[in-house]
This record gives C-alpha cells, structure tokens and sequence, in this order.
C-alpha cells in the first residue's frame, strides 16, 4: 500500500498527496456531498467511474473532476509507483459500493 499525507484537513475541505504501488487500486465508492479533484503528480492515474461508465487515465498535470454520487476507484495500471493529489471540498463521508 503507497503512502498518504494529509496536506489540510479541515471540515468542509481536505487535501492529500496519495501515492499507489504497482497494480494498487482503491475501493470501489462515492460521496454524498464532496467534490472531489484528482490531480495526477507522476505516473499514469486511471479513474474507473460507474454510472455513466468512464475510463480515464491521468498523466502527470492532468486533473479530473469527480461530482457527488459518482461511483469511482483509482488504480494504478503503470510499471513504476504513482502519486496523485487528492482536493476535495464539502463535509467529508466515504461510501463503500459493491462494484
């Protein structure tokens, strides 16, 4: 598992420097209320979405909106660690989904 810094953590906003190993996914979620940036800092970021259906893969400077209940993991699909920057705004939840 990569290595997470939290950068700001207030109520109504967080910031993190997220780094995922090789082949490293998040779980499949969504948030009620929270916006979410993902910016890719190194390595190539690949957002899976639900709901509509999305692959997007993220290089280094490339950045993707992620609106309320929109379904979503991160993976890691590179030969080498990658590091994104995680800017969310609204009161924070985290919503396990079965996808």
């Amino acid at each position: 598992m990569g290595q997470r810094e939290e950068l700001i953590a207030l109520d109504n906003a967080r910031v993190a420097s997220i780094e995922l190993t090789i082949g490293e996914e998040s779980a499949w979620h969504y948030h009620t209320k929270l916006v979410e940036n993902v910016v890719c800092l190194n390595g190539i970021i690949e957002l899976q979405c639900n709901n509509p259906e999305l692959i997007i893969r993220l290089r280094p400077g490339e950045r993707k909106k992620i609106n309320p209940m929109h379904e979503h993991r991160l993976v890691n699909l590179g030969k080498t660690e990658a590091t994104y920057l995680l800017v969310q705004s609204g009161n924070y939840d985290f919503v396990p989904s079965n996808s």
